[in-house]
């Protein structure tokens, strides 16, 4: 199972991963694979400074946030903040503002200097023009020479909820992210925008007749089925090089039902991609009533590619 790895914050858990069953996930996560540092509330340096390319320090890293993040209001349009300072007092400084259904351009995140030399580095999230930190989140693992993306998801019962995954990182290449198998790209999809009253709904993507299969097909059941056997929305999606049009069905929630992706599509997207090439997908939609039917849902996707 592939994760954007959750980051703990002082008020909340956050809870966006990739379930192989299909469905969001709320509550608290599975075990982390690294450290995360909190960074709840407002930070020690006072208020946060405003002004896009302040003062902070080079973190030799690249960050970009994906902004699928809608609270009862409806979506939401989000200030970020890099960190700079130390452990002991610290500051933040406004790198981007991105708008909901969006992902922002790659920026410098600073960092923050720790005992020894240790440096932890992120983001803090803020709606936009708000003084108040609505959630944040530093990694050490995020170093000079990598590249990691953020994803800021709708509000469980325990508050917003924030991963990242790292897609590069100098000791281990492509950081966390699969490559393509030969002659193919690969999709590396979320449901990380869907609300938790959409838990335990499957989604799955198609091009063309078929629903995309994951990268480890189980080729005797495709013999019973006569066809690529689709994963749902949550896994690693093989798919052909080329220009297509991606879209997004909902699936059957029995497990012994194949879905064929044959239903009324729920989003469509354009997908660009080369052989070897890479593409995140995410799913998204805003919150909705406790009773609400997953097929009914204003259901969105968007692609943000890998710049590979």
């Amino acid at each position: 199972m592939n994760a954007f790895r959750p980051v703990a914050t002082v008020v909340v858990i956050a809870g966006l991963i990739f379930a192989a069953c299909g469905g969001p996930a709320t509550g608290s996560p599975p075990p982390g694979t690294g450290s995360g540092t909190p960074t709840g509330g407002t930070p020690t340096g006072g208020l946060p400074t405003s002004g896009a390319g302040g003062d902070l320090p080079d973190s030799g890293a690249l960050v970009r946030v994906v902004n699928v993040f809608a609270d009862e209001s409806g979506p939401q349009t989000l200030d970020i903040y890099g960190f700079g300072g130390t452990e002991i007092v610290s500051h933040q400084v406004l790198v981007a503002t991105v708008a909901y259904g969006t992902a922002s351009d790659w920026f410098n995140p600073g960092f923050v200097e720790g005992s020894a030399g240790a440096r932890t580095a992120g983001v803090a999230v803020h709606l936009e023009g708000s003084a108040d930190q609505l959630i944040g989140a530093r990694d050490t693992s995020i170093v000079a020479g990598s590249r990691a993306t953020v994803i800021v998801g709708p509000s469980d019962n325990l508050g917003p909820r924030i991963g990242f995954r790292l897609d590069s990182h100098p000791d281990t290449g492509h950081g966390g992210v699969p490559q393509a198998l030969a002659d193919s790209g690969v999709l590396v999809t979320s449901h990380a925008g869907m609300p938790p009253e959409f838990a335990g709904s499957a989604f799955y993507a198609s091009i063309g007749n078929y629903c995309l299969r994951g990268r480890f097909p189980n080729p005797d059941i495709e013999e019973i089925v006569g066809h690529p056997l689709g994963q749902p929305i949550g896994s690693d999606l093989v798919v052909e090089p080329g220009s297509h049009t991606l879209t997004i069905h909902r699936g059957s929630e029995d497990p012994q039902q194949p879905t064929t992706c044959q239903d009324g599509p729920l989003a469509q997207a354009a997908l660009e991609i080369a052989t070897g090439g890479r593409a995140y997908v995410f799913i998204y939609a805003e919150p909705g009533e406790p009773d609400a039917e997953p097929g009914e849902a204003d259901l969105s996707v968007l692609v943000v590619p890998f710049d590979d």
